[in-house]
């Protein structure tokens, strides 16, 4: 019985990470963040998911700011 709830809290706190990386364009990270809450869930119990749905939530946040286009000075600004 604890082995199964452990799956299924991993696996409802990695929909966190992967919902996220689809929404922001990161699917694959957002991907290797539910199969690390899914492999914490079962070795961990409760900790592991809650920090790696955290982690990889930031991570992906950090990733899509990065990767979004600069404001380019020379060019006029659209929502002006």
């Amino acid at each position: 019985m604890n082995l199964a709830a452990s799956f299924i809290l991993g696996g409802i706190l990695g929909l966190i990470p992967l919902a996220l990386g689809f929404v922001l364009k990161q699917g694959q990270l957002g991907f290797v963040g539910f199969l690390f809450c899914i492999a914490l869930g079962f070795l961990t119990g409760l900790v592991g998911p809650v920090v790696a749905a955290v982690g990889f939530s930031v991570g992906i946040v950090v990733s899509w700011k990065h990767r979004r286009p600069k404001h380019d000075p020379t060019q006029p600004r659209a929502d002006l």
